[in-house]
C-alpha cells in the first residue's frame, strides 16, 4: 500500500507510516471518539507493527458527514476501505462500541477470504451473543444522556457543561449508541484467529465475565486481561494495555 496515497484517505489514518512493518493493526473508536485515541500508540508499539486508525463519519475532520446508525453499511463500507491494506496480516482492535465494529469486521473479512486476519482485540465490551441490558439509550432526553455519560466516567466534565459543544457532540453520540443498542448478533462460523478480551477491574457496566464469554467466537486461542481502572482504562493503563497487544502479536 502506498503510504503518501493514505495520507489522504477519509477513513484512515496512519499515525507513523512504517511501510516496511510485518503487521497492520486498525483500531476502532468508542462511542463518541475519533481516531485520535490512538494517535500516540505506534510510538509505543514494535516498528513491525503499523497503526491503521479508523475515521469514522461524523466526527474530528468528518464533523460534516451524517454518522452511521446501521451496522451492516459501516461494515460493508469499512471492508471496502481497507482492502488495500491487506497486503500485510491485519489484527483488529476495538474498544467499547469499536469491540463490536471489529468483530463483525473480522467476521466479513474472513468471509471474504481475502488477506489475512491474524488476531482480534475486544476491549470493554460484552461478548456480543449476550442480552444487551441497555437498549433505547439514543431515545434518551440530553440530560438523562449526559447522566449517562457521566456514569460512563468518559466524557469530561467541562466538554459536558458546554452548551455549544454539546448541540455538536449530541448527534455523534446518539448515533453511536443507536447503533449499538439496534446491533443484533447473527450466529455465525467461528473466528480462525486468536481473541483477547481485554477490561477494566472496576468497569461497573462489563464484567469480567461478559468478557470472558468471547472464548466461543474463536477456533484458535483466547485470552483474558483484567486491568485497572474504568470502562475507560484505555487511557490510564495505555502502557500495559500496548504491551499486551504487542506480546499476543508477536506469537502470530
Amino acid at each position: 500500500m502506498n503510504n503518501t496515497l493514505a495520507a489522504g484517505h477519509p477513513w484512515i489514518h496512519i499515525p507513523e507510516p512504517r511501510p516496511h512493518a510485518q503487521l497492520r493493526l486498525v483500531c476502532l473508536p468508542y462511542a463518541g471518539g475519533n481516531h485520535l485515541i490512538y494517535q500516540h500508540w505506534p510510538q509505543k508499539l514494535s516498528t513491525q507493527i503499523e497503526v491503521l486508525a479508523v475515521k469514522l463519519p461524523g466526527r474530528g475532520e468528518r464533523f460534516m458527514e451524517q454518522p452511521l446508525v446501521h451496522l451492516d453499511e459501516m461494515i460493508d463500507r469499512l471492508l471496502h476501505e481497507i482492502m488495500p491494506y491487506t497486503d500485510k496480516p491485519l489484527a483488529l482492535f476495538g474498544h467499547s462500541m469499536g469491540a463490536m465494529i471489529a468483530f463483525e469486521l473480522a467476521r466479513k473479512l474472513s468471509a471474504s477470504r481475502t488477506g489475512q486476519l491474524s488476531h482480534l482485540f475486544v476491549s470493554a465490551f460484552s461478548a456480543v451473543h449476550l442480552p444487551r441490558p441497555k437498549k433505547g439509550r439514543h431515545l434518551l432526553s440530553d440530560e438523562e444522556l449526559k447522566h449517562e455519560l457521566r456514569q460512563l466516567n468518559g466524557t469530561n466534565e467541562e466538554l459536558l457543561n458546554h452548551a455549544e459543544l454539546m448541540e455538536l457532540y449530541m448527534p455523534v453520540i446518539r448515533a453511536d449508541l443507536e447503533l449499538c443498542d439496534t446491533y443484533q448478533f447473527r450466529p455465525g462460523e467461528h473466528l480462525d484467529c486468536g481473541i483477547t478480551a481485554i477490561g477494566g477491574r472496576k468497569d461497573v457496566s462489563i464484567h469480567e465475565d461478559d468478557l470472558d464469554a468471547w472464548r466461543i467466537h474463536t477456533s484458535r486461542g483466547f485470552e483474558l486481561h483484567m486491568l485497572q481502572g474504568d470502562h475507560f482504562f484505555l487511557h490510564p493503563e495505555a502502557d500495559l494495555l500496548l504491551r499486551i497487544l504487542e506480546h499476543s502479536l508477536g506469537k502470530q
